[in-house]
């Protein structure tokens, strides 16, 4: 991640536009969502050595990593695991307040042992039994709830708001019951009114027995900068590389996960948590049951949840939301290489809205190969909301559904990249759906509404990490079909630092008095370049930063004008040269051949 990268330069990128093309009664409270707590996971930390864990590589590890997230229990910190393979043969259990840390995805690699249907790591909380009745006050938007009756909740407190099934569940299932609903914090509570944290995002039916659970979520903790790789193949289960379920403002950063038999990544009744700069790959199967070949589901209220800046490869469903998942915000993240076991294997779908009723989630800014709203499991909820995203093969597809369709589904500012035949397509089933100015193949759908004045639907302006040379927006009107990318993209063509990890991130040069910081440029020269890059520097003296197009600081020289820097020791890829002078920042990308 680019952290504060050249925040000066982002000064000059547009604002959202204040007008807003879908109607406010269809949209959702997206900018709630992800973590809503800083954590100084710095304040305690817990080096491991190889010496201290029981590990050669082909040895169990597990117990001895537990026994350092445990004595951080009471604390919180951060243990931190050296560079090394190490040999999982049970679960790991991360607690409130802690955080597992390796050395990089690329140099801390964990290999599970584990038995079938053991995850990985678990960020798990729990439920209780009490079930308070909601007499009043859920419709959509209200952050308030009448209880029926007494109860012992306080402010700080945490509910699951749920309600049974409606006449949408037309193909019910064991694990579909109760989908839709919520997880929230209790702001304030006077008598028996409690005041939520965040707003309902659908209205609830006093016939369906809506109801408030209290739970105990596992809170802050997270997951970052190490590797998980199954090496043995465990595909009779349904294993999950990491499992959140109950966790509330937690964080899985600049991981690496190859080959999980289940879901990458699961989240089930949990909220406000980040999945931020991964790179989420393979499977051992890719048929869908017991969720094999999917990357990471949202599913039974997982809500306000920020899934972004991540990077899939050759997965069944990279994104999916069902059984009522709804809220959470998938933006800015690359799907490529999509893969199923059935005929045509290139037909399934990166982003995948798999019925019993997902509602209000918001898709912005990716760029995957196939979108699709499937009836499977029946119809999904309203007011779903496709915004800015491109599909580079099959296209945007809703099936038809039988007995009841998807409606109420929003696609504005969408890109369908030009292929022939039986690719690009844009299928849309089911009615009352919002469309506004999608391009489809050079197209405008519906004719004559090209003109989008939003950037987004849930950020003010360009996030931190943007790359600087992708305009922002850089998706759908006015820019041209697929003339730009994203960073997540980027970094998977450039094939180095796939995954963004927090301790690879650096501040980058500051500089005042720069009136337009985008009006010039560096010049370099050669680029590509092999051995040496030259610069043309006027300045008498200047500090050169070379960074990774996902952050990292790889190099950093003093300059004194026309110079030369050594970049024979550089991997191939794309790089960014930074100049920092008194006076101006200057910069440029170039290719290391």
């Amino acid at each position: 991640m680019i952290k504060n990268i050249l925040t000066s330069i982002l000064a000059f990128l547009a604002l959202a536009g204040t007008s807003q093309i879908i109607p406010d009664d269809r949209t959702a409270h997206w900018h709630l969502a992800g973590v809503t707590d800083s954590i100084d996971y710095d304040k305690n930390v817990h080096k491991l050595s190889i010496q201290t864990i029981n590990a050669t590589g082909s040895t169990d590890a597990s117990a001895d990593i537990q026994q350092a997230l445990n004595q951080l229990a009471s604390t919180g910190g951060t243990v931190e695991l050296p560079a090394g393979s190490f040999m999982l043969e049970n679960s790991l259990s991360i607690p409130s307040g802690v955080r597992l840390k390796g050395a990089g995805s690329d140099s801390t690699i964990l290999i599970p042992e584990i038995s079938q249907h053991q995850n990985v790591i678990n960020m798990h909380g729990s439920s209780s039994q009490n079930h308070l009745v909601i007499n009043a006050w859920f419709t959509a938007g209200s952050d308030s709830l009448l209880l029926k009756s007494n109860h012992n909740l306080s402010a700080g407190d945490f509910v699951e708001i749920t309600q049974d099934n409606g006449s949408w569940d037309t193909k019910p299932a064991n694990w579909g019951s109760q989908a839709t609903g919520s997880i929230s914090r209790v702001a304030s509570v006077s008598g028996n009114k409690i005041k939520l944290q965040t707003p309902l995002s659908l209205d609830m039916d006093s016939s369906l027995n809506p109801r408030a659970i209290p739970i105990t979520p596992v809170q802050n903790a997270a997951v970052e900068c190490l590797s998980i790789q199954w090496e043995k193949n465990n595909d009779a289960g349904s294993s999950h590389a990491i499992s959140m379920n109950y966790a509330w403002n937690c964080r899985v950063t600049g991981v690496e996960s190859d080959k999980s038999p289940g879901a990458h990544i699961r989240i089930s009744r949990s909220a406000h948590n980040n999945i931020f700069g991964n790179y989420i790959h393979h499977s051992y199967k890719y048929n869908g049951s017991g969720t094999r070949g999917y990357g990471v589901m949202l599913t039974h209220h997982a809500a306000y949840n920020r899934i972004e800046n991540n990077i899939f490869e050759h997965l069944r469903h990279a994104m999916m939301t069902k059984a009522g998942a709804n809220t959470n915000v998938l933006a800015y993240n690359y799907s490529a290489s999509v893969y199923r076991q059935e005929y045509p294997h290139d037909a399934a779908s990166d982003i995948s809205l798999h019925g019993h009723y997902s509602y209000a989630n918001l898709f912005e800014g990716n760029i995957v190969q196939n979108i699709a709203i499937d009836h499977y499991w029946g119809p999904s909820g309203p007011n779903n909301t496709f915004f800015r995203n491109r599909a580079e093969h099959y296209g945007i597809v809703i099936t038809q559904g039988s007995p009841l369709s998807t409606s109420s589904q929003n696609f504005v500012g969408n890109e369908v990249s030009m292929n022939p035949g039986f690719l690009g397509q844009y299928i849309i089933t089911g009615t009352d759906h919002f469309e506004y100015g999608n391009n489809i193949k050079g197209m405008n759908m519906p004719s004559n509404t090209t003109t989008l004045p939003d950037s987004s639907l849930y950020l003010k302006a360009a996030p931190p990490y943007w790359d600087y040379n992708i305009p922002w927006p850089s998706i759908g009107y006015p820019n041209t079909l697929e003339a730009n990318e994203n960073p997540a993209k980027l970094r998977y063509d450039a094939g180095q630092d796939i995954t963004v990890c927090g301790c690879d991130t650096v501040s980058a040069p500051q500089a005042t008095g720069i009136s337009n910081p985008d009006a010039e440029q560096l010049k370099i020269y050669p680029n590509p370049a092999v051995h040496t890059l030259n610069i043309v520097n006027d300045n008498p003296a200047a500090t050169a930063s070379i960074i990774t197009t996902g952050g990292k600081l790889v190099k950093q020289t003093r300059l004194y004008q026309n110079q030369s820097i050594d970049i024979s020791n550089l991997k191939p890829g794309l790089y960014i040269l930074i100049l920092e002078t008194p006076d101006k920042v200057l910069r440029s990308r170039f290719v290391k051949r």
